[in-house]
């Protein structure tokens, strides 16, 4: 008996419990902390994937607006644009 008598220790007691309390059942506990990292590792991620895209779509906007030819293709299929004498049948 004499070897557990540490755990009789009130500052023991109060810290165990404290620590199991911020372990487990305090709104900011282990659980909540390891979801909250994978959420931000995921955010980080589609940070990075959507300044890709912007870069990509930047550069095909420069493409886009230094070739008329690729500006007026676009137009017609993208917008639906046409020129006044003629007719545009989609079909799906």
């Amino acid at each position: 008996m004499k070897r557990f008598s540490f755990l009789y220790n009130r500052y023991i007691i109060v810290g165990g419990i404290f620590l199991i309390w911020m372990l487990f059942f305090d709104q900011s506990n282990v659980l909540n902390q390891v979801e909250q990292y994978q959420e931000l590792k995921k955010a980080e991620a589609n940070i990075v994937f959507l300044k890709q895209e912007i870069k990509r779509l930047e550069a095909d906007y420069q493409t886009i607006l230094n070739d008329p030819k690729l500006l007026e293709k676009v137009a017609r299929e993208k917008y639906k644009m046409k020129y006044d004498d003629e007719d545009v049948y989609i079909i799906k």
